[in-house]
Formats: C-alpha cells, structure tokens, sequence
C-alpha cells in the first residue's frame, strides 16, 4: 500500500500543483482589477473634487471629460471583475 501511495505522488502534486496554480492566478487576478478599481475610483473622486473648485471654462471641460473617462474605465473595470469570479466558479463546477 505504501509503494503504490509512493509511486502515485508525482501524479497527486501535478493535479494538486494544477488546482493550486488556478487558485492562485485566479486570486492575483482579482487582486489586480481589485486595486485597479479603487485606483480609478480615487481617481474618479480627484476628478470630481476639482470640478467642483474650479472656474475656469477650459478646465471645467477637462474635467467633465476626465470624470467621464474614469466612470467609464471604473465601470469596465466592475464588469470584468464579475465576469473573471462567474468565469472562475463555472470553471470549478464543470
């Protein structure tokens, strides 16, 4: 029984190996569009507090388009984080 435990080892660490890759890459997946979220949303927040203090018509316009720019990008970025979580759990159900 012990030589057979032995001689399946190298196949066990592969499959384990394998799942433990995923899990991981999956994990710093998320842990990047995690960051990248709370960037945007800091930046986001930026762009919306000097809208506020600003009066110049140039900058107004800068700043309407920069806010513009980032509840896009923040946006993309929730929905490709939902989608990489589904894609993960389908992916361990099946």
């Amino acid at each position: 029984m012990t030589l057979q435990f032995i001689q399946a080892l190298p196949f066990l660490q592969f499959t384990l190996g394998k799942n433990t890759i995923e899990e991981r890459l999956h994990r710093e997946k998320l842990a990047d569009l995690k960051r990248n979220i709370d960037d945007s949303k800091e930046k986001l927040l930026y762009a919306q507090e000097n809208f506020n203090n600003v009066t110049e018509p140039k900058l107004i316009d800068f700043y309407i388009y920069e806010i513009q720019a980032e509840q896009s990008r923040y946006e993309q970025l929730l929905i490709e984080y939902r989608n990489e979580e589904l894609s993960y759990i389908h992916s361990s159900i099946g």
